[in-house]
């Protein structure tokens, strides 16, 4: 045990656990972007998708409390590997080490920390709807132009492989919400610049953990390199396409669509 613990504060201990946390976080992104592309399928598949998850009951405050975790030990040893380096960093090294960085790596902790607060932002917004203003539970949901959507909606498809027919019963109206929330646009554009800081966080970091866990050779660094930019803005669009979609009136509520 205390050679575990010894090996967890050291740096490649951190480094290891940086990489590992990062991996589970991007695979998550992955499977949350999906989720949420799934808003352009129509209400019926995004509101028995949220309806499936809300059937998990505590098991999904498990896993939300578990990423929380994840996230906040990728912070906290990015942050301590920073302050690290730059206390053994010598001036003359810092400025050439500076040179050969790129913008992304630089702002890791910058943007780390921003994310974080977007994060929370995000989860007090539409999971646990406590904005002022921005509640969605009980009250209609307004949409920034006054349209009121209704909280709750009747479900009579079940979320799988493929809808199949229920026995209707109450569930949230999670396509309202969304469509409303980024009806918004100090919302839309809070969110895109946190997907932003994500997909430049992820331009440095899909690579970076790769390296950490000894994955990449130099015959396919420049390759890794690549493949890690176009990842990480490809996460961007698409989930930026959901507020743009939006704000140009491409996705509407089906309220508007009768």
């Amino acid at each position: 045990m205390k050679a575990f613990l010894s090996y967890c504060t050291s740096s490649i201990g951190r480094k290891t656990a940086v990489a590992l946390t990062g991996l589970g976080l991007m695979l998550f992104v992955v499977g949350h972007m999906v989720g949420n592309l799934q808003v352009f399928l129509g209400p019926d598949w995004i509101n028995a998708y949220a309806h499936k998850l809300q059937t998990l009951g505590p098991l999904l405050w498990v896993i939300r409390l578990g990423l929380l975790a994840i996230v906040g030990l990728h912070i906290l040893a990015t942050l301590s590997m920073v302050l690290e380096n730059r206390k053994a960093r010598p001036a003359r090294y810092a400025v050439d080490a500076h040179k050969a960085s790129t913008a992304a790596s630089r702002s890791m902790a910058i943007s780390g920390t921003i994310l974080l607060c977007f994060i929370i932002f995000h989860l007090l917004h539409f999971t646990v709807r406590a904005v002022p203003g921005h509640g969605y539970n009980e009250a209609p949901i307004l949409m920034a132009d006054g349209t009121a959507l209704p909280a709750h909606v009747t479900l009579d498809k079940h979320w799988g492989l493929k809808l199949e027919e229920i026995d209707p019963i109450q569930a949230h109206n999670t396509h309202g919400m969304m469509i409303a929330g980024f009806s918004y646009w100090y919302i839309s554009a809070f969110y895109v610049l946190g997907m932003f800081l994500l997909s430049m966080h992820l331009s440095h970091g899909a690579a970076s953990f790769l390296q950490t866990l000894g994955l990449r050779n130099e015959a396919l660094k420049d390759a890794i390199a690549v493949g890690a930019k176009v990842f990480a803005w490809a996460l961007f669009a698409g989930f930026v396409s959901i507020p743009a979609s939006v704000m140009l009136g491409l996705l509407k509520p089906v309220a508007l669509l009768h």
